[in-house]
């Protein structure tokens, strides 16, 4: 169970809780199946209304798909500035991001972050080693 993303633990223990009866070890494996995916880090032009430095960050299976998803958002084309390389459980690594920018975000629930790309890319780093460290 070393792969199960933080995002996902409250999935899992409601399916065990609903199925306590009868599940197993290996049914729980069977239920959780990490997606892989990348992080990104994206900037618009609106952004500016708000600072200088307030980007977006999430996570995609496809970030070009990802980009093309803002393209009806936002009056003037979004650029993605970091993309990491691709993760076993992206819902995860995301968690790991948001866990390393949490003094950077925007608004407490909301994706965007305030800061410095550098910072933005020491923390999808940090994210890239705790992978290579599993």
């Amino acid at each position: 169970m070393e792969n199960i993303s933080n995002s996902n633990i409250k999935l899992i223990l409601e399916h065990y809780f609903k199925n306590k009866n009868v599940i197993t070890l290996n049914d729980l494996y069977e239920f959780y199946k990490p997606i892989h995916g990348f992080l990104y880090c994206l900037h618009n032009e609106i952004f500016k209304f708000y600072g200088d430095n307030l980007y977006k960050c999430g996570n995609s299976i496809d970030t070009d798909k990802r980009l093309c998803q803002y393209t009806t958002s936002y009056p003037m084309p979004s650029t993605i500035l970091l993309t990491s390389n691709s993760f076993f459980d992206k819902s995860f690594a995301e968690t790991l991001l948001f866990f390393h920018l949490k003094d950077f975000k925007f608004k407490p629930k909301r994706e965007f972050i305030n800061s410095d790309l550098k910072i933005i890319q020491d923390a999808f780093d940090k994210v890239k080693q705790f992978f290579l460290n599993l």
